[in-house]
């Protein structure tokens, strides 16, 4: 070997222990953290690094019965106008839950209310005096209490259902049993006007398949009324509003 290749080899080696000492210094550092990364959750919302338990959308359905702030929800009627036929006037009474309306009938002042198969009934007569009736729909069963008389109720059992004195829940007529006699309008609601086997009548709303006037002879002195529903409202009276008290008495009939 002569002296040339001898120096050349010497220097490869000098280089490559160069590279080695170079190397062992730079591998004692430690490297720098790299800049965290930017994670989209969704569209719209941005966050550096990883998410530290992200919070995710209610998207569970309100509860009317535990938010105050829910108003009760009607039910959506179709009014059909002059064209409703029986059919429809059934179709949309079936929607009606529960109801309110007012009345004025020989000088008395009456509010009715309907819910969860109860009728409550308050009549204010001409002296300041009120009486409240509740009335059981499916047993006919019918509470009476009247201040003036004592902290009791009376309760009276209608058991043939067909008493002149037992009050009509409007929402268990079935049309189908009267006759179409004509298009009438009341207030500015257009009404089918029906008649039934004993000659009443019923304006019933085309939109809301429910009587807005009555028509009827008293059995009992054969006096006839016209009686007009004001104030109605449907499907917001609640099962509480028509409850017998708790702390009232109640004595057999």
């Amino acid at each position: 070997m002569n002296r040339r290749n001898t120096a050349s080899i010497l220097l490869l080696i000098a280089l490559l222990l160069v590279a080695m000492l170079v190397s062992s210094a730079c591998g004692g550092k430690e490297k720098e953290a790299a800049p965290p990364q930017e994670v989209i959750l969704e569209p719209g919302l941005i966050t550096s690094g990883e998410p530290d338990n992200p919070t995710q959308p209610d998207t569970s359905e309100p509860d009317p019965e535990n938010d105050p702030t829910e108003e009760p929800v009607e039910e959506d009627f179709t009014d059909l106008g002059r064209a409703s036929t029986i059919n429809d006037l059934m179709a949309n009474k079936k929607k009606i839950h529960s109801y309110y309306f007012e009345q004025t009938q020989d000088n008395l002042f009456i509010r009715t209310w309907y819910a969860d198969g109860w009728m409550k009934i308050v009549i204010a007569f001409a002296d300041g005096e009120e009486s409240t009736e509740y009335f059981d729909c499916e047993n006919l069963i019918l509470v009476s209490h009247t201040p003036a008389a004592g902290d009791y109720g009376v309760m009276m059992d209608f058991e043939q259902g067909d008493s002149d004195d037992m009050p009509q829940n409007h929402l268990s007529n079935d049309y189908h049993q009267y006759r179409v006699l004509e298009t009438d309008n009341i207030e500015g609601q257009i009404c089918r006007v029906l008649e039934g086997s004993r000659g009443e009548k019923l304006w019933v709303s085309t939109m809301h398949g429910f009587p807005l006037q009555v028509e009827f002879t008293d059995p009992t002195n054969d006096e006839h009324y016209t009686v007009l529903y004001e104030n109605l409202t449907f499907n917001q009276v609640q099962a509480e509003d028509v409850a017998i008290p708790d702390d009232l008495e109640i004595i057999q009939f």
